[in-house]
């Protein structure tokens, strides 16, 4: 079939310009939307990359906090073992304490009256001897002052016994006074004597 255009020249011209350009502008549309995909693409390809190294490295921070949580649990622990043990020591040494203040006390007056009785010198005799808080009072005869001042000496060496003093002396002659070989009459003495209880050997 035979078609005859019978529009004008000039149109005829305008409608062929019309045709070359709509032409391009049908296929620029297309390449732009495959263009606009590919980019979606590749973004969404992009974050997802970044999306999955976040969630890695969060991970990783997570067992790292995990492990340090542990170890502070683990130290808590320790912690408390060592308070526990603390408080155990505490006790067992109040204990102990308690221990050696009873065997302080039985053995005690066993060691001080044998240190007493050791400091006696061969002539002189003790007649009375009285406790007043941490001071004794001790009365006694001898032969002579010799002999006083001798055990006055050993109750200063003594542990137990300090700040010795002489109250008095005197010369006594009579029914139930104790003399010497020639019949002289002994020294009455009394003594002072600041008293401790030390520890004692076992």
């Amino acid at each position: 079939m035979i078609k005859v255009n019978l529009l004008p020249e000039d149109r005829r011209k305008r409608v062929k310009k019309r045709r070359k350009v709509s032409k391009p502008i049908r296929e620029i549309p297309v390449m732009l939307v495959v263009i606009g995909l590919l980019a979606v693409l590749g973004t969404c390809l992009v974050l997802g990359l970044w999306h999955w190294k976040l969630g890695k490295n969060v991970n990783v921070i997570n067992g790292e906090i995990a492990g340090i949580e542990k170890k502070i649990k683990d130290l808590n622990v320790d912690i408390a073992n060592v308070e526990d043990f603390k408080k155990q020591k505490g006790d067992l040494e109040e204990k102990l304490g308690v221990i050696k203040q009873l065997e302080m006390k039985k053995k005690g007056p066993i060691h001080f009256m044998d240190q007493l009785a050791s400091a006696v010198p061969p002539r002189l005799w003790l007649g009375e001897v009285s406790e007043n808080g941490n001071s004794m009072t001790l009365v006694g005869f001898s032969t002579d002052h010799s002999q006083i001042s001798v055990f006055m000496g050993n109750l200063e060496k003594s542990p137990f016994f300090s700040n010795v003093e002489l109250s008095g002396v005197q010369s006594k002659m009579g029914k139930g006074n104790k003399t010497n070989a020639s019949g002289v009459a002994a020294k009455s003495f009394q003594l002072v004597s600041a008293i401790h209880m030390p520890d004692v050997p076992r």
